[in-house]
């Protein structure tokens, strides 16, 4: 993208965006930038940034939701970040982020939940038994 406030295409802004943003992320933004090579690009990344509509975006994420209903919200997480950055002054390569008012809840998406499990009486002494067989393990932790 070009600092006077055009940007070529979706898949420009992509990359600004994993510059600016993702890079400083533990993985250096290799999975969220996955994410949006996987789901966004595909889709607009050959489009303006400017030419995107909600309609674009919701579709997308419809999409994403039909086959991973909890990424799907990660998708629509990442892009209302890399179409708030489009939005924001310096650039303002948009005049407004087109997925801000899109909500999960209508598109499909679900929240992760983490499932309520306790080991079995089987699995607590196998898991002791693998402590004990191994070596490296330091002693402090198999007397824990």
């Amino acid at each position: 993208c070009i600092r006077d406030r055009v940007c070529a295409s979706v898949q420009a802004l992509a990359d600004e965006f994993r510059q600016e943003e993702l890079s400083g992320r533990k993985d250096g933004g290799k999975e969220a930038y996955r994410l949006l090579e996987l789901h966004v690009l595909p889709r607009i990344g050959k489009m303006k940034p400017r030419d995107v509509a909600p309609d674009h975006i919701s579709d997308l994420v419809v999409k994403a939701a039909r086959k991973a209903p909890v990424r799907a919200g990660k998708v629509l997480q990442l892009t209302r970040a890399m179409f708030q950055l489009a939005a924001d002054p310096p650039r303002k390569y948009v005049p407004l982020n087109p997925a801000l008012g899109l909500t999960p809840k209508r598109h499909g998406v679900r929240k992760f939940k983490a499932r309520k499990r306790s080991l079995s009486g089987d699995e607590i002494r196998h898991f002791y038994a693998a402590m004990d067989k191994a070596s490296r393990l330091d002693e402090q932790f198999k007397r824990a």
